[in-house]
């Protein structure tokens, strides 16, 4: 058949993918800088911040995954040097450093 030899187009495209990954990732921040405002945490407005800015970083990173990995270091060492929870940044590090780790320093496909 004609469309067997076809290979599949992706439905969304990588940077419609990329995008809607680093947004999610950051409402993701969103709420965990939130839940620890709320808990009454230390320097909740910077911590927000920085765990919004981890996922919204993350929208490069099949272009520099170097540098988005570098970045999502020295905002892991932002919250570290805040004495903040570094929980809420455990997602965005894992991308980053998987997208780093990628052969031929490209980001593999994570979905789509």
């Amino acid at each position: 058949m004609a469309g067997e030899d076809d290979q599949a187009r992706p439905v969304i495209s990588g940077q419609v993918l990329d995008a809607g990954i680093a947004l999610g990732v950051a409402l993701l921040g969103l709420g965990g800088g939130l839940d620890a405002a709320a808990k009454g945490g230390h320097a909740a407005t910077v911590t927000t911040a920085a765990l919004v800015t981890m996922g919204l970083v993350l929208f490069p990173r099949r272009r520099f995954p170097g540098t988005v990995l570098a970045l999502m270091a020295a905002l892991v060492a932002t919250l570290v040097a805040l004495r903040a929870s570094v929980e809420g940044a455990f997602v965005a590090v894992l991308i980053a450093s998987y997208c780093a780790a990628g052969s031929r320093g490209t980001c593999p496909k994570i979905s789509g």
